[in-house]
């Protein structure tokens, strides 16, 4: 490595040397460029030296974080639980039965709250996707493989009726000649043509699909609470607030 010393030392080197020769100006100048140069490409190699190091402890620090995070950041966890709530309130208060029953005047009501809810989780479930693909999550190992896969499956299904439930309620209620009626007197029009038979049938399956979801839900808490009562690891409080203490 070139050091100021040996600048100096070569400097002085050269200035002896040029006064004997009569050519100090032009001797002097091709040893400095020379000293510089070397000067210049150790500058070089000790950026790039000590920019890779940096890079390095950076990549070592997040790795680091994402093993030690043991929790999904607030906004997940409020995706989870409105969704988590609206589902509930929403199903308790569908109108169910027959076309007629749904929309007869006294269950008007119900029937604009249980649709508006609707939407509401249909908005939450895809901000909760986009926000998933972008946030950090939480290192939670599987004690088995096949454990691993049962909660990838149940969580994509969990997805996918997320989608399927207000999707079929929609497409349901055009299809019978319905507008969509939420709360504070919002209507949205019908983009599909009349058929009551089809509406019939995306009625019913939007039923059934109201069904699975509270009972696939419930197969999800209860595997939570195994995790946390038999397992005794953090997957339950991966999705708690801190302020939430589990001991």
């Amino acid at each position: 490595m070139v050091t100021s010393a040996n600048l100096r030392q070569g400097r002085h080197y050269c200035e002896r040397r040029l006064d004997a020769t009569g050519y100090r100006a032009l001797f002097l100048r091709a040893d400095l460029l020379r000293a510089c140069g070397l000067w210049r490409r150790e500058l070089i190699d000790l950026t790039r030296r000590s920019y890779d190091d940096k890079k390095g402890n950076k990549m070592e620090q997040h790795q680091m974080e994402h093993h030690l995070r043991t929790r999904y950041g607030a906004l997940s966890q409020a995706f989870h639980w409105a969704t988590a709530i609206l589902v509930l309130i929403a199903f308790v208060y569908g109108p169910g039965g027959s076309e007629q029953q749904v929309y007869l005047p006294a269950r008007d009501f119900n029937r604009q709250l249980h649709e508006t809810l609707g939407m509401a989780v249909l908005a939450l479930v895809v901000m909760r996707l986009l926000w998933r693909s972008v946030a950090a999550r939480p290192h939670l190992a599987q004690p088995t493989r096949w454990m691993g896969i049962a909660a990838a499956a149940v969580q994509g299904a969990l997805y996918l009726l997320l989608f399927a439930l207000p999707l079929t309620a929609i497409c349901g209620a055009w299809l019978e000649g319905h507008r969509l009626t939420l709360l504070a007197g919002i209507e949205v029009s019908s983009l599909l043509g009349v058929s009551h038979a089809a509406g019939a049938t995306m009625a019913e399956i939007h039923t059934w699909l109201g069904d699975a979801i509270l009972w696939l839900a419930g197969l999800h808490a209860l595997a939570a609470l195994y995790h946390h009562l038999v397992l005794k690891d953090g997957v339950l409080a991966s999705m708690l607030p801190r302020w939430i203490s589990l001991r």
